[in-house]
């Protein structure tokens, strides 16, 4: 657990910030006429990246069963999700 990520929560996060960080490392470097600039560039963006999902995903799932908010991103897309849809707040013992 980093920051409220799971492992798979925060490979997801450093994969889905690799095509921005992308983009926005070529302007960098384009901008500052140097590649030395790419790989600083990318690694502060998935930092940024990391910082930010743990922010976001740690309020989406406060007090909430685990993966709620993935049966959430499911029925979105129109999957079914195969859980007990419940309407009103959630006890979590801990």
């Amino acid at each position: 657990m980093f920051r409220g990520l799971s492992g798979t929560e925060l490979t997801a996060a450093i994969v889905l910030s690799v095509a921005p960080g992308t983009v926005g490392a070529g302007i960098f470097c384009f901008w500052t006429g140097s590649l030395l600039w790419a790989l600083p560039v990318l690694v502060l963006n998935a930092f940024i990246t990391v910082l930010l999902a743990g922010t976001v995903l740690r309020h989406l799932k406060r007090n909430r069963p685990p993966n709620c908010y993935l049966q959430r991103v499911a029925r979105h897309f129109g999957r079914s999700a195969n859980i007990i849809w419940r309407e009103g707040s959630w006890r979590v013992e801990r």
